[in-house]
Formats: C-alpha cells, structure tokens, sequence
C-alpha cells in the first residue's frame, strides 16, 4: 500500500492543526503551541520549503532555529518538542505523513525532550559513550585537567587548565558531536567547566579516550 503524500500547502496544514488543538487545549498551553507553529511557519518561509519536507525540517528547526537561533529559556526549548512531537503525530494519525518517517522524526524528538529534562546527565553520557566507543590511549594521548571555551558546532574548545608551562598542551578541538555542543550549551552556559580526561590527537582535532569526571563552577 503506497503511503500517503502531503499535498495541502502548509500553510492551510498548520492552520488546521492549530484549530484542531485550540479546541482542546487550555487557552495557556494553546498560546504556546501557537507560537512554536507560527515560528515554525517562519522558519519555513526562510527556508523556502514546503509540505513535502514538512518531517525532515522538524530537526533543524529544534536544532538551528530554537536552540541557536531564538533566545529563549529551556523550558520553552522543552516545550516546542513537545508542539512538534504532536503535529507529527497528528501527522500520521489523519494518514498526511508517511507512517515510517513519522515514527522516526518522533523517536527524535522523545528523545530530544528527555535530554533537555537534564542535559548535565545527557552530556555526561555521551561523553561516557564517546569514551567506550575509543580504542586504547596510543603513546601520544594526554591525561589532564581541561576547561572548557567556545562551543562550535560538533566539537568543543579545550584548554590544559593545571600543567605548567613546560608541558601545557596547546588548545584543542574535543569532537563530541553536535548533539553534545548543544547539550554543553543548554546546560553549562552560565558556569566554567573542566573535564578530567585523556585526550588524544586526531589530526586537526582531538578525540576522548578515557572520561573521568566533569566538574562545574
């Protein structure tokens, strides 16, 4: 059975899922999911997109619009998943989303939101997993102290936080991911960092093979 294909411009569809959910929400929680779908409206408008790609830009609206993008608290970052995660699921109830794409672009967001309940722990564990996922320190690998500067887009600027002079290492990209680099944003923001770890050189960037702790001040 071919699945069904989005043919309503987009404006109409996320007219018709706001009137579908301002009959049941409170007027409170109706305004939030007002504002998220009209952000989203303008995000498709500065990207030019339309129906079709309705599932595939709900990530990098969440990830490059809301969470660079608008300034904004995470509460309303938690909040706009949760929006997005039911007009995709309003989506695929009344069959104008391909079943399989919807399920997938949901998986995301649920996780998206568990994240954002307490990004510390999410960005703990995936330095955690980053760790596990590395073969054994080579000779060149260096165990330290390490605060935290810029955060790029998949990677994060180190700098050697204790050793002296002699043997401080240079500053250094940690590629962690770009899940991680907006996690570390969302939840360290306002605080100094310092990962205790071994590192090791990756060509222009470096890669974590050992993580010991995270400490904030």
């Amino acid at each position: 059975m071919t699945e069904p294909q989005l043919e309503i411009p987009l404006p109409f569809l996320l007219k018709a899922y706001l009137r579908d959910q301002k009959r049941r929400l409170a007027p409170r929680t109706y305004a939030t999911y007002k504002e998220t779908i009209e952000l989203y409206q303008e995000f498709a408008e500065l990207r030019g997109f339309g129906t079709s790609e309705v599932l595939t830009k709900v990530s990098p609206f969440l990830v490059d619009f809301i969470d660079r993008g608008v300034s904004c608290g995470l509460e309303f970052r938690r909040a706009t998943g949760t929006v997005m995660k039911n007009f995709v699921q309003y989506l695929k109830d009344n069959a104008l989303a391909d079943r399989t794409e919807a399920k997938a672009v949901i998986a995301f967001l649920t996780a998206r939101n568990r994240a954002l309940k307490d990004p510390a722990s999410a960005f703990r564990r995936i330095l955690e997993e980053l760790a596990a996922q590395s073969s054994d320190p080579g000779p060149d690998s260096v165990e330290g102290k390490f605060i935290r500067g810029e955060v790029g887009r998949s990677a994060i600027l180190f700098e050697d936080y204790d050793s002296d002079a002699r043997h401080r290492l240079d500053p250094f990209w940690l590629e962690v991911g770009e899940e991680a680099c907006e996690l570390c944003e969302m939840a360290f923001s306002d605080y100094d960092l310092l990962l205790y770890a071994t590192v090791e050189s990756q060509g222009s960037s470096w890669r974590i093979v050992h993580f010991q702790d995270l400490e904030v001040f």
